[in-house]
């Protein structure tokens, strides 16, 4: 090998390392670790510290976030609280990402907060991507200015604050923080709502005093109503989690299940077997795929101009098929993710952000994504289905029923 030769390969290797060190730049191959062992934790803080003010002087802070390692966010909530007799709130800007509509509040919602003494935040970022922040620096996320209604230093109180971090596979992790120096990792415990059908007692055994009747096979032949199914496409089923309890205990272990199949009534149909003892003393748990468990007492339970309440256990059952008619009643939807990537028995803004990245990524008709958030069975995850889950928040509904 000439000399020539031997300096044009030295100097191609030169570049090729650069190259490579670029890539792994952009990449993010030398991004420094957290120290909490890959757990993420945020703080908020206010700025600037809060001083006393005149009357009718103005104020502005601006809501700060850091956390202690990077983090690609897709977006935040919180609340802010504040004593509406000494001050007044005019403006409020998102300075990260932008407001969720229907569901934040910014200066168009000013007359409402001043007369609450509260401040809805709740914002989602544009990109599908998310947006960076970089670890153990200050991002601004709200900027809100007033006036003061009497001399005094004004106090504004931040609570219930969650960040959704999205992840390199598309999933996402709620990270909780606090305020100033406080701050709370991402929980890591599960909810005892796991989002699987579930009593108020784990206990297998049958509370009946009739312990030496024989059992008998149970048919129950069961039709229901989704919130939001509108149109019927053929060959459309759901899967239903369901428990069966007797004198308030779960007569198994572990829920069951069938398959539910959409009829052209635009109803649920389905059929429920299993032994139990002849009885007046029942109730059932009934949970459709991506929706809120309901608690029935009742063959033919219904909402009227409140929702249907579940009082004594008193459904007769025995060896006979009974009909269990609840087209009377609507299964309320959107229990699609929770802090495990699976349903949780709740209803919350971590659904809603799911159903917001997948409209962002324009994945709504992927059958992955169809699967896991079409709300309506349309065959497509659309604003649709979001508009579905603000629905249920306005009915205060949020969670299984027990």
């Amino acid at each position: 090998m000439t000399k020539k030769n031997i300096i044009l390969t030295f100097c191609l290797l030169i570049v090729f390392g650069i190259l490579i060190l670029v890539y792994g730049v952009m990449r993010g191959w030398f991004n420094k670790k957290s120290k909490a062992s890959g757990t993420p934790t945020v703080s908020l803080r206010l700025d600037p510290v809060s001083s006393q003010i005149d009357e009718n002087g103005p104020f502005s802070y601006t809501i700060k976030a850091k956390s202690n390692q990077n983090l690609n966010i897709i977006g935040y909530l919180f609340t802010i609280d504040f004593d509406k007799t000494k001050i007044q709130v005019n403006t409020i800007e998102y300075k990260t990402g932008v407001i969720s509509q229907d569901l934040g509040q910014d200066t168009n919602n000013k007359d409402v907060i001043n007369q609450l003494g509260k401040i809805k935040i709740q914002a989602e970022i544009p990109s599908s991507q998310g947006q960076l922040i970089t670890s153990n620096t200050d991002i601004d996320l709200i900027v809100v200015g007033g006036k003061a209604l009497a001399t005094g230093i004004p106090q504004l109180s931040l609570s219930n604050f969650k960040l959704y971090q999205i992840n390199s596979d598309a999933t996402l992790t709620e990270v909780s923080g606090g305020v100033g120096e406080f701050s709370t990792s991402s929980s890591s415990s599960q909810s005892s709502s796991s989002g699987s059908v579930a009593s108020s007692s784990s206990s297998n055994q049958s509370a009946s005093s009739s312990s030496a009747q024989e059992s008998v096979k149970v048919e129950l032949k069961i039709k229901y109503r989704m919130q939001g199914v509108l149109n019927w496409i053929a060959s459309q089923s759901a899967p239903t989690k369901f428990a069966i309890l007797k004198n308030g205990t779960a007569i198994t272990s572990t829920p069951n299940s069938f398959t539910a199949s959409l009829s052209s009534d635009l109803l649920w149909h389905g059929q429920i077997e299993q032994q139990l003892l002849s009885g007046n003393d029942y109730a059932l748990l009934i949970k459709p795929d991506k929706h809120l468990q309901r608690k029935v007492c009742s063959l033919s339970a219904r909402d009227s101009t409140t929702l249907y309440s579940c009082g004594q256990d008193k459904i007769i059952l025995s060896s006979t098929t009974t009909d269990l008619d609840l087209s009377g009643l609507i299964f309320f939807t959107g229990d699609i993710t929770g802090e495990q990537g699976t349903s949780d028995g709740k209803v919350d803004s971590l659904d809603y952000v799911m159903i917001q990245l997948i409209i962002k990524n324009n994945t709504g008709k992927d059958p992955a994504q169809v699967a896991k958030a079409d709300l309506n069975y349309d065959g497509i995850v659309d604003t649709q289905d979001a508009s579905l889950i603000i629905e249920v928040w306005q009915k205060g509904i949020n969670q299984d029923e027990k």
